[in-house]
């Protein structure tokens, strides 16, 4: 596995078996609101698209089990399908607050029997402005 595609904090000798991706649907006027006087709404939905397609190429990079994208709102699975393609593994988010959430994906990755597994943002500093950078 190659060292930029390990989150930060995992040992370089550690595979990570399962990835869990918290995925808001790229909805116009509901992502990225800070950026819409700069971008606009139209923008800021294709900004998140394309974060969410980086994402879940660095999940697919990093996963030796399953790659899980939960999904929010709880039905955007048909949006999330579209943009990803239909052999993403793709649930819904549930649970109270944001820490319910990921406690809830995560739980539902363990399930599958992928226990070893890591939460990070897999979307670095450089990423997010080249992409900024480049709308």
């Amino acid at each position: 596995m190659a060292e930029e595609s390990r989150p930060r904090g995992v040992p370089s000798q550690i595979k990570l078996r399962g990835v869990v991706l918290m995925a808001r649907a790229p909805r116009p006027g509901t992502v990225r609101r800070a950026l819409e006087p700069l971008l606009g709404v139209e923008r800021c939905a294709a900004l998140q698209a394309t974060l969410i397609r980086l994402a879940v190429a660095w999940g697919e990079r990093v996963a030796t089990g399953n790659l899980l994208v939960a999904c929010e709102p709880p039905d955007a699975e048909a949006e999330l399908r579209a943009l990803l393609g239909p052999r993403t593994n793709i649930l819904p988010q549930n649970g109270l607050g944001t820490s319910g959430r990921i406690a809830d994906a995560t739980g539902r990755l363990f399930e599958a029997g992928d226990v070893r597994a890591a939460l990070a943002d897999p979307l670095t500093e450089p990423k997010i402005r080249a992409l900024l950078e480049s709308c």
